[in-house]
C-alpha cells in the first residue's frame, strides 16, 4: 500500500468504518498521479505517528471517499530523537540537508544563524522559503516511509538556542580540524547512561552544524560553556561541507545507538 500524509485541511480519521472525504494534494497524488481506483487500499498518516488503512470507496472529479478499515502506529520512526541545528546555507545546499536528514531519521530542524552565516532571510522571503522547506520535508518523509513529518522549527541564533540546551540529553558540536573525542566514543559513553529494560522518554540529541566558514572561536567557547551536556565531536581527518556533515552525523548517531538494525 502506498502512504499519504494528510495535509492540514484534511479531515482526520477517528474510528473504524468512518468515511472521510479527501481533496487537494492527497487526491491529486493518489488519483491523478498514481491512478488509484475505487477498491484500492491506501495508508493515510496524520503526521504525528498514527496510520490508517483505508479503502477508496468513491471517486469524483475533485474528491475521493475513503473508508477507515484499521488504525495502527505508523512505524518507521527511531526511538532516538535527533534535532539538527543547521546553519543557513545556499538554497540548494540547505534543501539537500533537509531532504537527506529527513530520509535518514532526523526528528526536527532548527534553521540556525551564526557569525559566519552568509545567507540572510527575513520577512516574506523567509516565509516563502519556509513553505518550500516544509514541502521538501513532507515529501522526503513520505518517500522514506516515515511515521511523522519532522518539524521545521523557528529561525534561531546560537544565543537563543543555547537557552534550550538543558532540554536535550546530549548536545553535539561538530568541529572540523578537531582533536576532540570521536563520535563513536561519545555515543558509547552516552548509551551506557541510558536505562536498560524499562521504557522511558526517547533520548533527545541536538546536533550543531556550522556554516561553510565554521563556528568562530568565540561561538565555540560560548557553546561549550552553555551546559554540561555539550560535547565537541571530531568529524575525522577529512573536512566536510556543511550540507554533508548534518545528514552524515544524523545517520551515524542512529546507527551507533542501534536505530539502523
Amino acid at each position: 500500500m502506498r502512504r499519504f500524509f494528510l495535509s492540514g485541511d484534511d479531515p482526520r480519521p477517528e474510528k473504524p468504518n468512518q468515511v472521510i472525504t479527501l481533496s487537494g494534494p492527497v487526491y491529486n497524488h493518489a488519483i491523478n498521479s498514481l491512478r488509484h481506483r475505487e477498491g484500492d487500499r491506501i495508508e493515510l498518516l496524520d503526521g504525528s505517528g498514527r496510520a490508517f488503512i483505508c479503502e477508496i470507496v468513491k471517486i469524483d472529479s475533485n474528491t475521493m471517499d475513503c473508508q477507515v478499515l484499521a488504525a495502527e502506529p505508523a512505524g518507521g520512526e527511531p526511538e532516538v530523537e535527533v534535532y539538527l541545528a543547521q546553519a543557513l546555507a545556499k538554497k540548494d545546499n540547505f534543501e539537500l540537508v533537509l531532504q537527506k536528514a529527513t530520509e535518514i531519521g532526523a526528528r526536527a530542524f532548527y534553521p540556525l544563524t551564526t557569525s559566519n552565516t552568509v545567507v540572510e532571510l527575513s520577512g516574506s522571503r523567509a516565509e516563502r522559503r519556509r513553505q518550500r522547506w516544509e514541502k521538501i520535508i513532507r515529501e522526503a518523509a513520505r518517500q522514506s516511509e516515515r511515521g511523522i513529518i519532522p518539524e521545521l522549527l523557528e529561525f534561531t541564533s546560537l544565543e537563543e538556542l543555547s537557552e534550550d540546551f538543558s532540554g536535550f540529553d546530549l548536545v553535539l558540536l561538530a568541529a572540523a580540524r578537531s582533536q576532540e573525542s570521536p563520535l563513536r566514543q561519545i555515543l558509547q559513553q552516552f548509551r551506557e547512561t541510558l536505562p536498560a529494560g524499562a521504557k522511558k522518554e526517547a533520548p533527545r540529541i541536538l546536533v550543531l552544524i556550522g556554516p561553510e566558514g565554521g563556528f568562530t572561536l568565540s561561538e565555540i567557547d560560548d557553546i561549550l560553556a552553555a551546559g554540561e551536556n555539550v560535547q565537541p565531536v571530531s568529524l575525522g581527518p577529512r573536512i566536510l561541507r556543511t550540507e554533508t556533515a548534518g545528514p552524515l552525523l544524523t545517520g551515524l548517531i542512529l546507527y551507533e545507538l542501534g536505530e539502523m538494525e
